[in-house]
């Protein structure tokens, strides 16, 4: 028998996903997938959370062309590194900081949880932010070098280590807005047989629940409304991007 494969190019996950490659390069484009790639010159990727204030703040800073940071000996040994050698990205964050060309870098990264993350060279007895760059690949516009990984597809596809068939999974705390997300979403998905975007469920549930939910739409506004509550149609994205990555 064959070894499973452990991660894939655009056609392979169109393969294992049972669908065309340009829905794949949708899902990514949408950040329903991150690509992921292994970097060949940081000599660390750490938990950006054990970081100190002053280098999220560089990492964070969005108007910076490439951040700048240094960690002396000392702040190092105060930070936890990452488990998983694959580093993940969403496509929006190449379009905040980048044009559509090649070569370019990222540095908005994260490991497979979800958790923010970032690349270090050590430079004597301390280290120094860096990020990857990248080219084109064969002039096909993908990032050479990257590729979608066996578990970011299972995530995707709603086969979690627990064997879980549903895409969305409820957060610790959750609101009623979040459980609206979440059980709608797992209901188009059983109905539908696909994972929606954010802009089928919201009119998913705008459709088949809006009365039971107290939802609506005010168009001036362009907020949504649950009862007397409000989220913005970038607030409802966020959350909907989270809870799909939950699982």
């Amino acid at each position: 028998m064959s070894p499973s494969r452990l991660y894939f190019d655009l056609a392979g996950a169109a393969s294992f996903l049972h669908c065309h490659f340009s829905d794949v390069s949708y899902y990514i484009k949408e950040d329903l997938l991150r690509l992921a790639f292994k970097s060949d010159h940081a000599d660390a990727i750490l938990l950006n959370d054990s970081l100190p204030k002053q280098a999220i703040d560089a990492i964070n800073w969005v108007e910076a062309e490439f951040p700048s940071m240094r960690l002396s000996s000392s702040e190092a040994q105060e930070t936890e590194g990452a488990s998983d050698p694959w580093v993940y990205f969403k496509w929006s964050a190449v379009e905040r900081h980048v044009p559509a060309v090649y070569p370019f870098g990222i540095w908005e990264l994260e490991d497979l949880q979800g958790n923010p993350v970032s690349l270090w060279v050590i430079d004597e007895d301390e280290l120094e932010l860096t990020f990857e760059w990248f080219t084109d690949e064969e002039a096909k516009h993908w990032p050479a070098g990257c590729f979608l990984t066996l578990e970011e597809l299972e995530r995707f596809a709603g086969k979690s280590s627990s064997d879980s068939s549903l895409p969305f999974a409820m957060p610790k705390k959750a609101d009623e807005v979040a459980e609206a997300i979440v059980t709608f979403g797992n209901r188009f998905f059983s109905e539908v047989g696909h994972v929606p975007t954010s802009k089928e469920l919201q009119g998913y549930m705008m459709e088949t629940g809006g009365r039971d939910l107290q939802m609506s739409y005010d168009t001036r506004g362009r907020d949504y409304f649950f009862g007397d509550k409000p989220i913005s149609k970038r607030a409802f994205n966020d959350r909907y991007k989270s809870y799909l990555f939950e699982n």
